[in-house]
């Protein structure tokens, strides 16, 4: 369809003026038309920094994709700017206890929940973070002191949430040997009991004691024994604990399925097992879990051999090393004190009690 231009003040005052033949145009037309006049007097906008009437570019080239952008975080407000904390509160200041029971301590922070609560322990006149855990939204928290587990000593700590530190907690980790005893069950006694052995398995018990080591810590330790003579077992260790005595380790002949030999072997110190007596053919008081061989590489057999081998060395007794027993060993001294024989010089390792059988 061909024409002429509509002149604006026309299409602004309403007007149908007519069409080149003489016939007057829709009002729709009449709104297109107008919009296409006003958008004809708008100026055009070019680059930026371009004036009135610059060029456009017009191109037929896909736009670029516009550049990617990275998140970034917004910084964490300083704790000391923010914090609303106030005090930190721990239940208990003073622990003493087992050197292998790690305390918890329990406490509440005042102002603020939801806060991180640091552990620090004092180290060579620094506090050093050992552990840390969120408060709940009302303040309280527990946290396990790990730090000096299974070492006989005192510590000094402290609660620490947004700079706000508590008053100090006294931790005393005890040399103390903490017996636990059961009834011996089928698998404690499975290669080193049977038919025929002159103590019954009911008369036997399972006894779960500490024991210093030759890492100056205390360590779990096992022994099997007759149920009259628990006290004196438990007495014994304690002794080897209050004295610093070391020993190697402390299971259960049935951890070795109840090779005397191999048992000997590891340095391990054990007690019952039905056996007889080394190259004899009687019952050994082991056989009764009366008795007790203590560091046997430390403390061999030397009655025609040597057991275990390792010990050849240890046969010079006046050579005293760490877990030796001698006569002038506290331990020694408590034994003979108390009830047991010692059956030096042949066989330096081992320890019973006197009529228990």
């Amino acid at each position: 369809m061909g024409g002429r231009a509509l002149p604006a003040a026309s299409i602004l005052a309403g007007m149908a003026p007519p069409d080149g033949r003489g016939r007057r145009l829709p009002a729709l037309a009449l709104v297109v038309v107008g919009l296409v006049v006003a958008l004809q007097a708008l100026p055009l906008i070019g680059p930026p920094g371009a004036g009135p009437g610059a060029p456009v570019l017009v191109t037929d080239a896909a736009p670029s994709a516009p550049p990617s952008l990275t998140a970034v975080p917004a910084p964490e407000p300083s704790p000391a700017a923010t914090s609303t904390v106030t005090a930190v509160t721990p239940a208990v200041l003073s622990f003493s206890q087992d050197a292998l029971l790690d305390p918890v301590v329990t406490g509440r922070v005042t102002g603020a929940g939801g806060v991180r609560v640091a552990a620090q322990v004092l180290t060579e006149d620094a506090w050093v973070e050992q552990g840390a855990v969120v408060a709940g939204a009302d303040g309280a928290f527990a946290l396990t002191l790990a730090h000096g587990h299974g070492e006989p000593r005192t510590d000094r700590w402290r609660l620490v949430a947004d700079g706000v530190a508590s008053a100090e907690v006294s931790v005393t980790r005890l040399a103390v040997a903490r017996p636990e005893v059961r009834a011996v069950k089928a698998a404690d006694i499975r290669y080193t009991w049977r038919e025929g052995c002159p103590v019954h398995h009911t008369q036997l018990r399972v006894l779960d004691i500490n024991h210093y080591g030759f890492d100056g810590r205390l360590h779990r330790g096992q022994l099997v024994v007759q149920a009259k003579v628990v006290d004196r077992f438990v007495a014994l260790i304690q002794t080897t604990i209050d004295h610093r005595f070391p020993i190697r380790t402390m299971r259960s002949a049935e951890a070795f399925e109840g090779d005397d030999n191999a048992s000997g072997d590891a340095d391990n110190t054990s007690a019952f097992n039905c056996r007889l007596t080394t190259g004899g053919t009687r019952w050994s008081d082991h056989a009764f879990g009366v008795a007790i061989d203590i560091n046997p590489v430390e403390n061999p057999y030397s009655d025609g051999q040597i057991l275990p081998a390792a010990g050849r060395p240890y046969l010079d007794r006046s050579n005293v090393r760490p877990g030796m027993l001698t006569a002038d060993s506290p331990v020694v001294r408590y034994a003979l004190a108390n009830g047991w024989d010692w059956l030096s010089p042949h066989d330096y390792m081992h320890l019973e009690v006197i009529g228990a059988r």
